[in-house]
């Protein structure tokens, strides 16, 4: 390579970072508006109805929460309490192994076959993607969750 073609690819190379670098790096100015056509400048601020419609982040709200809040945990919902009936009884499905002849649920961990009991209910049926029980004459559903 020549002396020529460095310079060239070097002034090419000088170009394409300052394009980059006016695409990548915006200055740290407020937004301005000249009004009624002078030179004078104002800064436009948001509106309290922006703020609190959710629109905006709420500063002074934001300040008041404690340190070391997740700002990206989502509130929790109190959810109705169990029926009567399966307060006593917690039944996890982890797993399904299905073949026809002979499928398996994984629930709370231990390995059950149609017909098998587990926490004082029947396995009904097994299916690809859940589980029938039956429990003090009532049948529930039981699903595979994803994670």
């Amino acid at each position: 390579m020549n002396e020529k073609n460095r310079k060239i690819i070097i002034f090419l190379l000088l170009i394409a970072s300052i394009i980059w670098a006016s695409f990548n790096f915006h200055s740290s100015t407020p937004k301005t508006e000249i009004a009624n056509n002078q030179d004078a400048t104002r800064i436009i601020a948001p509106s309290k109805q922006q703020v609190s419609s959710g629109g905006l982040i709420n500063i002074e709200k934001k300040e008041k929460e404690k340190w070391g809040h997740n700002p990206f945990k989502k509130p929790t919902t109190n959810y109705s309490p169990a029926p009567q009936n399966y307060q006593n009884f917690n039944w996890q499905l982890s797993g399904i192994i299905y073949n026809q002849q002979s499928p398996i649920a994984i629930i709370n961990n231990k390995p059950k076959r149609t017909g098998e009991t587990i926490n004082e209910a029947k396995i009904i049926k097994i299916y690809k993607n859940k589980v029938i029980l039956q429990h003090n004459g009532k049948q529930m559903t039981l699903t595979v969750n994803k994670g």
